[in-house]
């Protein structure tokens, strides 16, 4: 399964050093929004560095968009990725904003795709099985929130 890396920071190390535990998954390559950090990652892992995030989101190749970008960008990379046909795995939160969150999980359903979020043992097999119709934590957890949609995550509305 080919996955792309959105956010080249600290996180994005770790994830490409744990990639050898999970061999079904291949990185067909990496975006940053600083360039220079970019450039930094893909010379020194030797992966294909993409030149935006539309270019990844247009790449049919890429099966699952990894979002490791900071968190108040999860939403709108999320969202984009969902809207291009795109299974995610996002690094928490999913959102800063519940409605957002619940936004993001009815988006996923609707289109039949697979929304997880770290952490989550069980994420890279749920995507490799493509499991349909089941629930993950961060599925549920969206929907059990109280109905207050401007609530915040940071505890600010």
């Amino acid at each position: 399964m080919r996955i792309a890396f959105i956010g080249c920071g600290y996180v994005a190390d770790y994830y490409q050093q744990t990639l050898v535990n999970h061999p079904i998954l291949q990185l067909a390559g990496v975006y940053d929004r600083d360039p220079e950090r970019s450039r930094r990652f893909t010379g020194h892992y030797k992966v294909k560095r993409y030149g935006s995030f539309e270019e990844v989101l247009n790449d049919a190749s890429v099966e699952v968009v990894v979002n490791l970008t900071t968190p108040k960008s999860h939403y709108d990379i999320t969202k984009a990725a969902l809207e291009a046909g795109k299974q995610v795995y996002t690094e928490k939160p999913i959102s800063l904003r519940i409605d957002q969150a619940r936004e993001l999980v009815e988006l996923a359903e609707q289109r039949g795709l697979i929304l997880s979020a770290a952490p989550c043992g069980v994420g890279p097999k749920l995507l490799c099985s493509r499991v349909s119709g089941r629930e993950n934590d961060a599925h549920s957890r969206a929907r059990k929130f109280p109905a207050n949609q401007n609530s915040d995550l940071r505890g600010a509305n």
